[in-house]
């Protein structure tokens, strides 16, 4: 996105007339010095910057510190952020712990994060207990269970969501419930 507002800035401040060179060419400099400095807060120097907010009580913040240390492949830094985004009722930080858990097969762990990213309204997390509850992950199989978890998704925009509640049956991508019981093991 900033490329494109770079470029549409460039193209904006073409030549109007010849007694606009110079005050064109200032704009252009002063705005080349703005993206240089806008991409250079990117990176390492954001992580720190993030790291810091994060120490100050801001969960966003500590969310995207969590994820940058995930990318650097430093998964337990990462899990400690997140955890501290969730403490202070960042609800990414929670569907991030609840997604690592159920990634390390700890399922009855992912679902209390899910549970609590859905209770501070975020519809993937919603999204995401509904199919456990439904799926038998971490809990027993119960489509009953799982339809007010689909009906909050989809009150709050997962469309995923809204398919469950039209069609119970719906399988989605995520398996199939028959009889019960999931087809779909607990890996």
């Amino acid at each position: 996105m900033l490329t494109i507002i770079f470029v549409l800035k460039i193209i904006s401040y073409r030549s109007i007339g010849d007694s606009e060179i110079s005050r064109q060419k200032t704009m252009r400099k002063s705005f080349f010095f703005s993206a240089l400095i806008l991409l250079a807060a990117t990176g390492t120097h954001a992580q720190d910057v993030n790291t810091q907010s994060c120490e100050k009580g801001n969960g966003q913040a500590c969310y995207l510190a969590a994820i940058e240390m995930h990318k650097a492949k430093n998964f337990g830094r990462g899990a400690d952020l997140a955890q501290k985004a969730c403490d202070l009722n960042y609800a990414q930080g929670c569907f991030y712990l609840g997604f690592n858990n159920q990634n390390g097969s700890k399922y009855s762990q992912c679902n209390v994060f899910y549970k609590k990213a859905c209770d501070l309204n975020l519809g993937v997390g919603c999204l995401a207990l509904a199919n456990n509850v439904r799926l038998g992950i971490g809990v027993n199989p119960s489509l009953q269970a799982a339809m007010p978890f689909y009906q909050k998704a989809c009150e709050l925009g997962e469309p995923l969501g809204c398919s469950h509640v039209k069609n119970p049956g719906f399988e989605g991508h995520m398996g199939h419930l028959s009889g019960g019981k999931s087809e779909i093991s607990k890996h």
